[in-house]
């Protein structure tokens, strides 16, 4: 009797008239195939987000480094210009008074230069994906605790 039900247990009916047979050791591996293939939709799905999350900052990132090298170039200009000035100046003036204001606004404007500069930097690190490769990295074993 026993044999009866064992083997009615392994047989389904999957379309009208046809069946097959499946042993619990069959389902057991289909139920974790199944797992496994949630596992990798989640994780996937994750990935993804992880994705699109570091894109918008590398978007923003790039916006903020184009608008920053625009001001980087404005004041190139300027202190080019600057930088001429008060070098003509220094040479037709007796006094120092007008080629030192000229240099002031030069070292000005080069401060600004650096900051622009340091902020592209700054900026710039968002294009690496960092957090997108670490999550591709396997995570380091941790150690088993083991109560004694």
């Amino acid at each position: 009797m026993t044999e009866k039900t064992e083997a009615q247990s392994a047989t389904t009916t999957t379309t009208v008239g046809e069946t097959s047979t499946t042993t619990p050791a069959e389902q057991g591996l289909f139920s974790q195939v199944a797992l496994y293939w949630r596992q990798l939709k989640t994780e996937s799905v994750q990935q993804l987000q992880l994705f699109t999350l570091e894109a918008q900052l590398a978007a923003e990132s790039l916006v903020a480094i184009w608008l920053l090298a625009l001001s980087a170039a404005l004041l190139l200009i300027g202190i080019w210009l600057l930088l001429h000035l008060a070098l003509w100046q220094g040479l037709k003036a007796s006094g120092l008074a007008d080629w030192q204001a000229l240099l002031l606004a030069f070292v000005v404007q080069l401060l600004l230069l650096t900051l622009c500069l340091w902020r592209i930097r700054y900026h710039s690190r968002f294009l690496r994906f960092n957090q997108t490769i670490n999550s591709f990295m396997p995570s380091p074993a941790t150690p088993k605790r083991q109560d004694s």
